[in-house]
């Protein structure tokens, strides 16, 4: 059996099937007059004028996103503190009462 493609003789040769041929007549200023078309043609479309317009108002989404996370997170933090002031006054008032009280019943 012969490893050879090209001498099986129920398969056409590749160099038979893919040879050489002249293109066509005008073939050139054919291809030529289409690239000036499509030169010409891209350049009159019109061009997207806010190419910019997603990223930036991604940037300021993102931007007032992050504002109102860091103002929550501080309105919490705030009412943290209260609730912990309050506390702390309520404790100490506690020790005061009890402290006066000590005093006035050792008299």
């Amino acid at each position: 059996m012969s490893k050879n493609l090209e001498d099986r003789p129920w398969k056409p040769s590749l160099g038979r099937r893919y040879r050489r041929e002249a293109p066509p007549e005008g073939f050139a200023e054919r291809v030529i007059l289409q690239a000036k078309a499509a030169r010409e043609q891209r350049w009159e479309s019109p061009r997207p004028r806010f190419r910019l317009l997603w990223p930036a108002a991604t940037v300021v989404a993102t931007t007032a996103l992050v504002l109102s996370i860091s103002i929550e997170y501080r309105a919490i933090r705030e009412e943290r503190a209260g609730r912990q002031a309050i506390q702390a006054l309520q404790i100490a008032s506690e020790e005061l009462n009890l402290a006066r009280n000590k005093v006035l019943n050792e008299e």
